[in-house]
């Protein structure tokens, strides 16, 4: 059987992020409309000669196939330098992506992350409500393109990172409820918190 990315994709929506099945088949389709050329094929045979993770060779061949020069993934461990260098693929966290593209033509960012959010119906967002969305992977890119689109106006938080997250979703809500000394962010959040106060 031939596995195919759309497949992959579907069952990423619907199995590990739990999207209905209605939701993930109107994303497939928007993206397919709106980068047809991301869809790749012919790529199966170079799978065998690749020296990254097996479980990710198809994804890393799908880029080699295409021609691209950058592959865009959180899973950066899965893809070493000396399995992409030679096929002249670059792997780069979403983060360092959307920062790079931010600084190349933040007007074009801006209006690209608005015309995004005047298409979401169902539900409805605010620019605010999509940056809030992706402050999982990138949440520094989201604060800084926050601040962008505010034009200039002071943040509602001084932590970086949260002024686009609904204060029932913030992190550093949790963190004043119920602190974790397992999660990272609790304790950074606490040390931080901790330096304030022997300052003052």
């Amino acid at each position: 059987m031939v596995r195919t990315h759309t497949e992959e994709t579907e069952r990423a929506l619907v199995h590990k992020l739990g999207q209905p099945l209605d939701k993930m088949a109107r994303r497939i389709n928007a993206m397919r409309k709106a980068f047809p050329e991301a869809t790749v094929h012919g790529y199966e045979w170079m799978e065998a000669g690749l020296e990254c993770d097996p479980k990710d060779r198809h994804v890393l061949a799908a880029a080699v196939a295409s021609g691209a020069s950058i592959l865009v993934t959180t899973n950066l461990k899965d893809f070493p330098e000396d399995a992409c260098d030679p096929h002249e693929v670059v792997v780069v966290h979403p983060e360092q992506f959307l920062f790079t593209l931010l600084n190349e033509d933040t007007p074009a960012c801006a209006e690209a992350i608005e015309r995004d959010a005047t298409r979401k119906s169902r539900p409805r967002m605010t620019t605010q409500d999509l940056l809030a969305g992706i402050t999982d992977i990138a949440p520094t890119f989201a604060n800084t393109m926050h601040q962008v689109l505010l034009a200039g106006a002071e943040p509602s938080s001084d932590i970086p990172a949260l002024v686009a997250a609904p204060a029932e979703n913030s992190p550093a809500t949790a963190w004043s409820k119920s602190p974790n000394p397992k999660d990272p962010f609790h304790v950074a959040l606490s040390w931080w918190t901790a330096l304030g106060e022997r300052g003052t």
